[in-house]
């Protein structure tokens, strides 16, 4: 009996040190693991956002591509309101100089807007094309000012 006791406590001694080899093992190996897993994690986030960033620019050259349309769009209905503006006029091929000013804001009409400016661009260059010289007029001090 005497002899199984201390097998068992040789065992017992025994088989901590075995396991403190391989505790230092076993978590030198999680540290592995762990240093693995945070790069794979790394990696991943890093393709998600490689693709992100190519789909971002994909979207913007698309919505480029989108405006770029309209824009389109829009000239060409300018360009043919002004061309049927002058085939209806009965006299068309008499007009020499016209007056052409910027849409003015609804809300604001002493003052212009950004698209009225445009498309009074547009009517311009139109106008221009159809060999009409056409007049910008300006304003100072509230006042017309023709040239």
């Amino acid at each position: 009996m005497k002899l199984i006791v201390l097998v068992l406590l040789g065992i017992a001694f025994a088989v901590p040190s075995c396991q403190s080899g391989s505790g230092y093992n076993s978590y030198h190996d999680l540290r592995s693991a762990e240093a693995a897993f945070q790069e794979d994690e790394e990696l991943r986030i890093a393709e998600i956002a490689e693709e992100q960033v190519e789909r971002l620019a994909y979207l913007e050259d698309e919505r480029k591509a989108k405006s770029l349309d309209e824009a389109e769009e829009l000239l060409e209905i300018c360009y043919n309101a002004i061309d049927e503006l002058l085939h209806q006029h009965p006299d068309s091929d008499s007009i020499d100089r016209l007056l052409v000013a910027a849409a003015a804001d609804v809300n604001n009409v002493n003052g212009d807007t950004m698209f009225g400016r445009e498309i009074g661009g547009i009517i311009s260059s139109r106008f221009t094309q159809s060999s009409i010289d056409v007049i910008h007029p300006t304003e100072k001090d509230g006042q017309m000012l023709v040239e």
